[in-house]
Formats: structure tokens, sequence, C-alpha cells
């Protein structure tokens, strides 16, 4: 395998990851396996954010996981997904419902 195919293997099980973030149920579960209470998983997270610039964000299908994980990084959001997940999913799915609703229809 060349280094630019495993560089692009290596992109779009990236942006699979943070695409999967959109099923709050699946970050629930992350959560009772104890992963946001890993370093290293919070630095991979937040390692992830380059997907947030257009020329790569283009290549995404669900971009209501940048949202979320945009919240992940948030320490307080943390917190409550640790301590409440059923608060959690409500406060979140609320959240991504509003923005969903405020977005322009586009023809």
């Amino acid at each position: 395998m060349s280094s630019s195919s495993s560089e692009e293997f290596r992109f779009f099980q990236e942006a699979e990851f943070v695409q999967s973030l959109a099923n709050i149920d699946y970050v629930v579960w992350l959560s009772k396996q104890g992963y946001f209470e890993e370093v290293a998983f919070l630095n991979f997270l937040k390692y992830l954010e380059y997907l947030e610039i257009p020329q790569y964000a283009i290549h995404l299908t669900y971009h209501r996981g940048l949202e979320v994980l945009a919240l992940l990084l948030n320490e307080k959001v943390r917190e409550v997904l640790l301590n409440d997940p059923v608060s959690f999913r409500r406060i979140v799915m609320d959240q991504l419902w509003a923005s969903w609703a405020r977005k322009p229809e586009q023809a």
C-alpha cells in the first residue's frame, strides 16, 4: 500500500468516525465504554477538528457529526454525558433538531 493510498484510507476512516458521532446512541455507548475519560481519545477528537475545513468537510455526508464533535470537545458537555447520559441524549437531540429546523431549504 502506497503512502498516498494509506493516507486516503486513514482520512476516510476518520471521516467515517466523525460521521458516526451523529448517532447519539453511539456517543452514549462510547461514554459507557470509558472513552471520554481517556486523554488519548480526547486528543484524537481534538485532532479530528481538521474535518471542519471545507476542503475536507465536503467529503462528509452527515455533517451533524461535526456539530457533535464540537460539543464533545467541551468538558462541561462531557460531564453531562458521563453523569446523566439520558439528559445528554435529550439535550443534544434537541440542539440538533433546532439546528436542522433553522437550516434553509436547498432547491
